[in-house]
C-alpha cells in the first residue's frame, strides 16, 4: 500500500510521511517523559490524521492515571482474589463455556488451556474432567 502510494499519489505519499514523522517525535518524546513504552494503536503504529491531536491528550492522561491508581488498588485486589466467591465466578464462566461454545469437558486437561487460565489468575486450580462431568455439570 505504501508502495502504491509511493508511485501513484507522491503527493499524498509525502503528507503520510510527515505525519508518520510527527507522531514518532511525539511518541518518543512521551515515552522519554513516562520511562515506559505508549501503546501504539493502528497499523504499524499509525493513526488516521484526525485522530492525533486528540488520542495525544488521552495517552498522557491515561499514563497519569495508571501511574497514580495502581498503589491504591493493589490491596484490594490482593484481598478479593483471596476469597472463595471469586473461585466460584470462575468457576460458572468455565462450566458456561464449556455448554455454550459446546466445548468437550477434557478442555481443562489441554496444556495450552491450562497455561491460559494460569496466566489469568495463577491461583485458580482447575477441576478434573471427571468432577465436571460428574458433579459440576447437571
Amino acid at each position: 500500500l505504501l508502495k502504491h502510494l509511493r508511485v501513484k499519489h507522491p503527493s499524498t505519499y509525502k503528507e503520510a510521511e510527515s505525519q508518520r514523522e510527527a507522531e514518532m517525535e511525539l511518541y518518543l518524546e512521551l515515552k522519554a517523559k513516562s520511562g515506559r513504552p505508549i501503546p501504539r494503536t493502528g497499523i504499524r503504529g499509525r493513526r488516521p490524521k484526525s485522530l492525533v491531536q486528540t488520542e495525544t491528550v488521552a495517552v498522557v492522561k491515561t499514563e497519569e492515571t495508571i501511574l497514580n491508581s495502581t498503589n491504591n488498588c493493589v490491596p484490594f485486589v490482593k484481598k478479593l482474589y483471596g476469597t472463595e466467591k471469586v473461585k466460584q465466578i470462575i468457576m460458572k464462566a468455565l462450566l458456561k463455556m464449556i455448554t455454550v461454545d459446546l466445548q468437550p469437558p477434557s478442555i481443562v486437561n489441554g496444556k495450552g488451556f491450562c497455561d491460559f487460565v494460569h496466566s489469568l489468575d495463577p491461583r485458580f486450580e482447575l477441576p478434573a474432567k471427571k468432577i465436571i462431568m460428574k458433579s459440576l455439570l447437571p
